[in-house]
């Protein structure tokens, strides 16, 4: 095995950091229903509108969280810039597989989009990430650990999907090619430092997807579409392996 840049291990978890990454996530869903109940008294909103700021507040309550009670290093200055952006301009770009695009949805989809892009990313590449980190085993790199665990959990969040669609066989696909993502993402981040690129890919990936026919959030068998679940997952595979080797050689420079 190449050797790997410890660097990272400079960051320290606060004391207590489990009970208080847990208590982050509580405080997150209650500032979630608080939401829910000031929403209540204002009629007039959609449900869509409502629904976003359910997740924007969850969202910054966790981040705030984050950054003042846990003291994550998520917004450093970012490393890597020019091959981070092209990264995340390749992911994006995976969502294009038809011109059949509905622009005129474009701005109710990016707001739908950014809201569970920032949302998604701080609960996956958030506390959950640091503490996965923190119990690497002592035989693993934490690189890989902490990308593959977290992808896995991050895969596993789409089960929620299930509610909406009750569809085995559709929410499996999304919870393997959803894993895939979150294995990339969690490189992208410890590769950058900043947790904007990965919140700018997921939120530019899904918007695509909120304009779009055909997307992976829901596969069909016709060929297109299968074609599109095979291009998203191989190229973001062979993205996160490239990141993974970047973070674990021997030259690498991880600063947290």
């Amino acid at each position: 095995m190449v050797a790997e840049d410890s660097s990272m291990k400079n960051w320290q978890p606060v004391p207590h950091f489990g009970v208080k990454v847990l208590a982050t996530y509580l405080l997150g869903y209650l500032a979630t229903n608080l939401t829910v109940f000031a929403i209540t008294w204002q009629a007039n909103l959609s449900a869509n509108t409502a629904n976003n700021l359910m997740k924007l507040s969850c969202a910054l309550t966790l981040l705030a969280l984050s950054r003042w009670w846990l003291h994550l290093p998520l917004f450093k200055r970012p490393q890597h810039v020019s091959k981070a952006a092209l990264i995340v301009l390749m992911i994006i770009s995976l969502n294009l597989v038809t011109p059949n695009l509905h622009w005129g949805l474009f701005a109710t989809a990016l707001v739908n989009s950014l809201c569970v892009g920032l949302l998604e990313e701080a609960t996956s590449r958030g506390p959950i990430l640091f503490w996965l980190w923190s119990k690497t085993p002592s035989r693993c790199s934490p690189y890989w650990w902490t990308a593959i665990t977290s992808g896995i959990g991050f895969g596993l969040l789409h089960l929620t999907n299930y509610v909406a669609n009750p569809d085995w066989i559709q929410i499996l696909i999304q919870v393997g090619y959803a894993a895939v993502i979150g294995f990339t993402f969690a490189g992208l981040f410890m590769y950058t430092h900043n947790l904007w690129f990965t919140i700018i890919a997921h939120s530019g990936f899904d918007t695509i997807s909120g304009m779009n026919e055909v997307t992976v959030s829901h596969v069909g068998w016709n060929v297109p579409e299968v074609a599109s679940l095979l291009l998203v997952v191989t190229v973001c595979l062979l993205i996160g392996i490239w990141l993974m080797k970047q973070l674990t050689g021997k030259h690498h420079d991880l600063q947290f």
